[in-house]
């Protein structure tokens, strides 16, 4: 079930990664960063994806998703790729980590509480990827 506790505070989106973002009522939208830290937590976090979405599934307590992101959160994209895919969303996520120390996310977050029961069916719908 998409959270009520505390969320992380999202950044403004640049301009250029804002361009094509299509908003729904009922979402806030913003930017998240994940920063990597040497011999620091893990990633921690589970991603889906349903009907061309990627949401966050899970954010473990402690972990390097828990500073950024929040269940129920909606991946728009991946360091300026746009992402429809759970699979393609870890894949450009690890690959940033490990090349750059970091990565960005463009990220849907669901504020109403039509989007939070919306959010919550579709978090109850198929299996999803854990990300060490």
């Amino acid at each position: 079930m998409a959270s009520d506790k505390k969320r992380p505070e999202l950044s403004p989106i640049p301009e250029g990664r804002a361009k094509n973002l299509q908003r729904y009522e009922g979402f806030s939208y913003g930017m998240a960063t994940m920063k990597w830290i040497p011999n620091g937590p893990k990633l921690g976090m589970g991603i889906k994806d349903f009907r061309e979405t990627v949401i966050v599934s899970r954010c473990n307590a402690g972990s390097l998703s828990e500073r950024c992101l929040a269940e129920g959160d909606l991946l728009i994209d991946v360091d300026g790729t746009p992402v429809n895919d759970r699979s393609v969303a870890k894949d450009l996520l690890v690959k940033n980590i490990q090349e750059n120390g970091k990565v960005t996310f463009v990220v849907e977050r669901p504020d109403s509480n039509l989007a939070k029961r919306w959010v919550d069916y579709m978090l109850t719908r198929y299996p999803f990827i854990k990300i060490k």
